[in-house]
Parts: structure tokens; C-alpha cells; sequence
């Protein structure tokens, strides 16, 4: 894919004002291990409505300190999300998010030829303000551009920073084809896959006719953010 500069991906947990229950042994489970007692849920709460995080993004790149740093960088993504205060009751955790403070996370991509470099910076914005409160800048961290081998969508989903960036090779169920809106299909009911971006179009020779749901596949790819933009879709026997 082509480079994005401040490609800006718009993190929502749930829908704004809305809450999601995760039970303790899910994503959010290692809060509760923590805890004295035994937590049985965890609530999520979300506040921050779009133009809120347009207004972060732009109050975190206008920050001079964060200019200093993307200068000469020519290959980012950007993501918004809320910043939460932990409150804990007798049997759950409830992650309430801070009035009017919003996380921008940039993650910074450079070519080293085989390998590529990720650098990630946080900006901790306070909108009321429109000042940048913090910002935690991350050592950069190198990875191959290409894993070797095959990997299952628990892998991926269990290890998303591991593979982030990478070009990987992913198995699973085909399932949702044709049912969601735009150029995407999911394996395993989990991990989406792209069909269609940039200069790439892959459906009329690899999807067309040749896949269907409940097929069996392997897909090649590049990982961003939780989506696999596919450069080849192989059927493989079940």
C-alpha cells in the first residue's frame, strides 16, 4: 500500500454514551486478576464524539514538540481513544473516561530495506484547553517486514503488536461475505480482511466466483491497526 500520512483510524470501543460487559477471563480480564476480590465484569463506558477527536488530532499535531518529532517523517497512523479512570466495586470494574481528555497515539513507520521500524508516541490532550498535557515517546522497536509462516486468527488477535506492520500469512474460515458494507470479509468471524484499496483490487481474479463463506483459506497481508489488507487469497482443502 501506498503511504498514508496522518492516516487518522478512529477508535470506538462501543458506540458513544454506551457501556460493554467483558467477563473477567476475556481482553480486560488482567484488571480483575489484580484485584483483592473476584471481578465478574468489567464495564466500558465511552465518551468522545468525533469531532472531539478530530480537535485532539489537531490539537496534537499542531503541538510544536510533536512537529519536532514527525519532521522528516513521511509514513504514520494516527488513533484516538478515551482516557479512563478505574473504579471498582464489589463484583465489577467499571473504566470511566475522563471529561474532556482524549489519548492520540501515533505510531511512526521507517524502511530499513528487510525490516521496518515502528516508533510510538502518545499525547495526552486536554480539549477544554486545546493543550497537549503529555507526551510519552517510545524507544523504536524493529520487526521483519515479512513473517515467516502460517499463523491461526487467535495468534493475531492475542498478539496484535507483535505482527502490526508486517506483511503475514493468516488461516481461517471465510464468513461474512457479501454481508458487510464495504470491501471486507472476515476469517473466522474475527479478524477482517480488505479486499480493496489503493491500487489493489483483488476480488475479480482471487474472490469472485472462487471463494465463498465457509470456505477455508490462507490470506496474505499487511496488518494495520485490526485489519489485514489481503494481497492474495488462497483456498486451501479443509
Amino acid at each position: 500500500m501506498r503511504k498514508k500520512p496522518a492516516l487518522l483510524s478512529l477508535l470506538m470501543l462501543v458506540s458513544i454514551g454506551a457501556a460493554v460487559i467483558a467477563n473477567s477471563s476475556g481482553a480486560l480480564g488482567f484488571l480483575a486478576q489484580k484485584g483483592e476480590v473476584k471481578i465478574d465484569e468489567v464495564l466500558i463506558f465511552t465518551k468522545l464524539t468525533p469531532e472531539q477527536k478530530t480537535q485532539a488530532v489537531e490539537v496534537a499535531l499542531g503541538d510544536s514538540r510533536i512537529q519536532g518529532i514527525l519532521e522528516g517523517e513521511d509514513d504514520y497512523r494516527i488513533t484516538v481513544s478515551d482516557v479512563f479512570d478505574i473504579q471498582k466495586t464489589e463484583r465489577r470494574i467499571a473504566l470511566i473516561p475522563k471529561e474532556g481528555v482524549a489519548l492520540v497515539e501515533l505510531q511512526i513507520y521507517r524502511d530499513y530495506g528487510q525490516e521496518f521500524g515502528v516508533k510510538v508516541v502518545k499525547v495526552t490532550v486536554e480539549l477544554l484547553k486545546g493543550e497537549a498535557m503529555e507526551i510519552e515517546e517510545s524507544p523504536e522497536v524493529r520487526k521483519p517486514k515479512v513473517n515467516e509462516g502460517i499463523i491461526s486468527t487467535d495468534e493475531l488477535l492475542g498478539n496484535p503488536s507483535k505482527y502490526q506492520g508486517q506483511v503475514l500469512r493468516v488461516a481461517g474460515v471465510v464468513s461474512d461475505l457479501g454481508l458487510l458494507r464495504g470491501p471486507y470479509f472476515r476469517l473466522d468471524g474475527k479478524v477482517t480482511v480488505c479486499y480493496l484499496y489503493d491500487d489493489t483490487n483483488i476480488y475479480p481474479t482471487q474472490i469472485k466466483d472462487k471463494i465463498q463463506n465457509g470456505d477455508r483459506v490462507v490470506v496474505t497481508g499487511k496488518f494495520l491497526g485490526d485489519i489485514v489488507y489481503a494481497e492474495k487469497v488462497e483456498k486451501v482443502a479443509s
